[in-house]
């Protein structure tokens, strides 16, 4: 959509009597069709998500969830109780707790950055992030996520606005566009 608004700028495409968009006459079609090749994927409003995280006995294990898609949020936010920071080797590590399904786990990763985030009651909070690769649909990407006790949420991830910026097209009426994560 952004493609087309910005080829109309131009003058390249317009909008007919129909809503449909078409070059002007003169101007060749490959424009309109290359503009529609770069569209982004859509992402529904909830999708199934997986990632991976060590535990403390050092084994890794993959969580797969639904994720709830916020526009509203600028960074993302994945449940996480007890959460306690220790130094390793120089470096910072946030030790958690993560429940998903009747099971508790604890994890450990490194702490990519630490800031004030503002939670959804509006208040100003200092939260540990870590970054974790995943898998949705069918493509891995990094994700920056804040850890951050969601347990009164319906959701233990949320996905904000930093994670689906130039990745996908947010569509607000659907759930489950991507289905379940299968990547290799």
């Amino acid at each position: 959509m952004l493609i087309t608004i910005v080829l109309s700028l131009f003058g390249f495409v317009e909008n007919n009597s129909y809503g449909a968009i078409t070059t002007k006459p003169g101007q060749p079609a490959q424009i309109l069709q290359k503009a529609e090749s770069c569209r982004l994927p859509s992402i529904g409003w909830i999708e199934k998500i997986s990632f991976t995280l060590t535990d403390m006995k050092g084994k890794i294990r993959t969580v797969s969830l639904e994720a709830k898609v916020d526009t509203g949020a600028k960074t993302s936010s994945l449940h996480a109780r007890a959460i306690k920071t220790v130094k390793k080797g120089g470096k910072e590590f946030a030790r958690f707790v993560f429940s998903w399904g009747k099971e508790n786990h604890e994890f450990e990763a490194l702490v990519q950055e630490r800031k004030r985030v503002k939670s959804s009651d509006g208040e100003g909070e200092e939260r540990e992030f870590i970054e974790v690769e995943t898998c949705i649909g069918g493509t891995k990407h990094p994700l920056l996520i804040s850890l951050n006790d969601r347990g009164n949420m319906q959701y233990p991830l949320l996905l904000g606005r930093r994670f689906l910026e130039e990745k996908f097209l947010v569509d607000a009426a659907n759930k489950f566009i991507l289905g379940k994560p299968n990547c290799r």
